[in-house]
């Protein structure tokens, strides 16, 4: 985790910022290794004409929630991005297969 530039940075919520880099990711200063990602919930909303992202990402058994994404292109490359690292594993559970479905849906929605 050195001086690199991000591969994408972008604000959520109220001012906090996200930054994507190649092996890890930053919310608000604190590192998260994408080596530990093991789920991604994704969420694509319209509100009174205002398309925003919300990413639920889960550490093991830490969740991070990234809400109020704006810039819907950068929430795609952050999406297909971690889909990449994550190790969620595809079981006949149906959370699982509900949460694999739903990241389907994002891609898709977004294209």
């Amino acid at each position: 985790m050195g001086k690199e530039l991000p591969l994408v940075e972008c604000a959520f919520g109220w001012g906090h910022i996200f930054k994507l880099y190649p092996d890890y990711l930053e919310v608000n200063g604190m590192p998260y290794a994408l080596s530990a990602l093991t789920r991604i919930r994704p969420t694509f909303r319209t509100m009174m004409g205002i398309s925003s992202a919300r990413f639920e990402l889960w550490f093991g058994k830490k969740k991070v929630v990234l809400r109020g994404i704006a810039a819907l292109d950068d929430a795609r490359a952050i999406l297909e991005y971690l889909s990449s690292w994550c190790r969620q594993e595809f079981s006949q559970d149906a959370q699982d297969a509900q949460d694999a479905q739903d990241t389907q849906d994002a891609l898709d929605a977004l294209e």
